[in-house]
């Protein structure tokens, strides 16, 4: 069955992983999954069989990893490795992923704010199939390789980041961390701030469309006077924590001793 263009991930060129010279390969045992999710789970294989995501091997592979299954707040499932010893000996590109002091002074002066979140973020990025080799899974219907970056790998971030990084070089008015990316309308005045957001959003869309960067319209807020980004609230007021962020602290009753006491400092 072929896919539909809505069906294939973007893409951001290829990535290759490395381990420690001196890792061992580890072979894990499939892990059994709830009686309930079988057919689900069975079903989502196939899907991301279809999509080209995921690729069965019958051939011996040095490293096995065991599948997750993490159910999102829609109700649907995400299927994504689970790479512990992997991860031990993966080795790191080292890229920096930005902070939020790092994208503060971009925000100076902003009145508009769109936010735009990427589509299935990791998987623009191709595996290079020798190496995908090591993304084996095993599940109850098979062992599988990845073909893109997979969710859950200790290094995935810093590859995804790097490769959008240089995709994006260039463009003014815009901040991105991991799958977000905020533009901005900066200006003296509210006109000069649309204007500048304007040039800005057009610029992006066509990089994005240039580069085979896939955004999410469903999750798009575009033309906002506030955003909340990295455990922020931005607006033109400032920058504020974000109160869902701090909900279970605000909540908490006073302290009435020092055990308390210590139990706040410890939820701060």
């Amino acid at each position: 069955m072929q896919t539909s263009d809505d069906d294939k991930p973007g893409e951001l060129g290829t990535a290759r992983l490395y381990t420690s010279q001196d890792a061992k390969p580890k072979t894990l045992p499939c892990r059994k999954i709830p009686f309930a999710l079988t057919q689900r789970v069975k079903d989502e294989l196939e899907t991301l069989v279809k999509r080209g995501i995921l690729v069965p091997i019958k051939e011996p592979t040095p490293w096995v990893s065991q599948m997750a299954i993490v159910e999102k707040s829609n109700g649907s499932l995400r299927l994504r490795i689970d790479p512990r010893p992997l991860n031990e000996a993966l080795q790191r590109e080292q890229f920096k992923l930005p902070t939020f002091d790092d994208v503060l002074p971009a925000f100076n002066k902003a009145y508009i704010f769109t936010k735009q979140d990427i589509k299935e973020a990791f998987w623009h990025i191709k595996l290079d199939e020798e190496f995908s080799k090591l993304t084996a899974m095993i599940t109850p219907y098979g062992r599988f390789r990845w073909t893109r970056l997979p969710f859950g790998l200790n290094v995935s971030s810093e590859i995804f980041q790097r490769h959008l990084t240089q995709a994006l070089e260039g463009l003014e008015g815009y901040i991105n961390v991991a799958d977000d990316i905020i533009v901005t309308g900066r200006g003296d005045t509210q006109e000069k701030a649309e204007k500048d957001h304007e040039k800005n959003i057009k610029m992006l869309k066509e990089r994005c469309k240039d580069k085979g960067i896939k955004l999410n319209p469903s999750k798009a807020s575009e033309k906002q006077e506030e955003v909340t980004f990295m455990g922020h609230s931005i607006s033109t007021k400032g920058v504020q924590p974000d109160t869902s962020k701090i909900e279970a602290i605000l909540k908490m009753p006073a302290p009435q001793d020092i055990h308390d006491v210590r139990r706040f400092c410890g939820m701060l």
